[in-house]
């Protein structure tokens, strides 16, 4: 029994002096919940996200806070303007804005904050929201985009709504097929796409192709200004080596006001480097967005003198044929920066072994400042240019025993950036 007291009286003093210390350094104690809140600020740097020493002396967390760690703590343990001023080596400093007037047009301002561009329009007294394609209406009472203050640029444009009128593609094209979206002057992208077609085991165990050899196209698109681009892709031996250049013109944009997206396009396209089997390609998009979800486009395409897809090498002369083809493609946006994409294309004359349609769908992702898109696609065409993307996979290995249906479908990515 003596035993059993002397023991309880030991925990009773441990507990004692545990909770006297606590008493002393509760204040230093390292609080994971406070560093996220840290974290969760847009304005926070990315080396101190994960870091006790944001707070504390110590890299290790607990001990004494250092003086942004008194700072927070005299804050009420919240992120306010006063702490970004006061400690910028924790803090994101605010760009100052980029004002500029577009084409030399008096109405027609572009404000650029923080990598992301808004368009305001005197004339109309709108604002939109580039990346988003939210329109916004400037009237009394209503403030522009943020100006270089300390808070986080989404919540200080007022204007903006919660939800954008019109959807703007996240891409210039869903998978293979153009989504009709302008080229803005000056603006430069560079296009990389991935096919991994060749391979016959297909379906989820061989995952879609993956465990085969692949195809990929390399391109850019440039604007000369709001109205006219060129671009150029070229893609390996796997499909004859060619190469396309074509330009582009806009007739309307749907985001200025009219009533549908619509764009042109002529091309010219040859393999083996652009040296043999040329191809004169001609199409239009006609594009419109419903509301703040859905796009739709429709995208004929005439080619002349076009040749089958074949993975021959070398690459064989061979007769040329007139083709045409009616795609129509789809993104359903569910969340801000993630859509859902779909397209099928499917020669209607000429058919050059292309008996079914070629067809796709995926995932896209944007970046918050729209400079960056990734898509995950399933598709059954290993063409990369105008002429060549309503080829299937039974077109290219010139045989319609292949299977390009559902079953024939090969994984694949589009990487598109924005230089500039």
């Amino acid at each position: 029994m003596k035993q059993t007291t002397s023991v309880l009286k030991l925990v009773v003093v441990c507990l004692a002096v545990s909770a006297v210390a606590l008493l002393v350094s509760g204040k230093a104690l390292a609080r994971p919940e406070y560093l996220r809140i840290y974290a969760a600020d847009p304005f926070a740097k990315a080396e101190f996200k994960r870091s006790c020493a944001t707070c504390h002396e110590s890299a290790e967390g607990g001990g004494p806070r250092n003086a942004f760690g008194k700072a927070f703590e005299a804050a009420g343990f919240k992120i306010t303007p006063e702490l970004r001023t006061k400690f910028p080596d924790r803090f994101l400093q605010p760009e100052p804005p980029k004002v500029s007037l577009i084409d030399n047009n008096p109405n027609r301002i572009s404000i650029e904050v923080n990598g992301r561009r808004y368009v305001v329009d005197t004339t109309s007294k709108t604002m939109t929201d580039e990346l988003s394609g939210q329109v916004s209406s400037l009237t009394s009472g209503e403030t522009a985009p943020p100006t270089g203050t300390t808070t986080p640029p989404q919540t200080d444009v007022a204007a903006v709504p919660s939800e954008p009128k019109i959807l703007r593609p996240l891409d210039d094209k869903y998978i293979s097929l153009p989504t009709g979206r302008a080229i803005k002057r000056n603006a430069l992208f560079v296009n990389f796409s991935h096919r991994f077609t060749f391979n016959e085991d297909r379906g989820i165990s061989g995952l879609f192709g993956f465990d085969g050899f692949s195809t990929s196209s390399f391109g850019l698109v440039y604007g000369i200004t709001d109205r006219i681009h060129v671009g150029f892709n070229r893609s390996p031996a796997t499909i004859g080596r060619p190469i396309e250049f074509f330009g582009g013109f806009q007739i309307s944009d749907q985001l200025k006001g009219a009533p549908v997206s619509a764009q042109v396009r002529v091309g010219v396209e040859a393999s083996n480097n652009f040296t043999q089997n040329y191809v004169t390609s001609i199409s239009g998009t006609v594009g419109r967005s419903f509301g703040s979800r859905v796009h739709l486009a429709l995208t004929p395409t005439l080619s002349l003198d076009n040749r089958p897809l074949l993975s021959q090498r070398p690459v064989p002369e061979l007769p040329g044929k007139t083709t045409f083809a009616i795609g129509a493609g789809a993104a359903i946006r569910f969340r801000p920066s993630l859509a859902f994409i779909i397209e099928a294309n499917q020669r209607t004359h000429g058919l050059l072994g292309a008996h079914r349609p070629a067809f796709g769908f995926g995932i896209q992702k944007v970046t918050r400042d729209g400079k960056h898109a990734f898509a995950l696609t399933f598709n059954n065409s290993p063409g990369f240019t105008t002429a060549q993307r309503s080829g299937t996979r039974a077109n290219l290995f010139g045989t319609e025993s292949l299977d390009d249906t559902f079953r024939g479908l090969s994984i694949g990515f589009n990487i598109t950036r924005r230089l500039f």
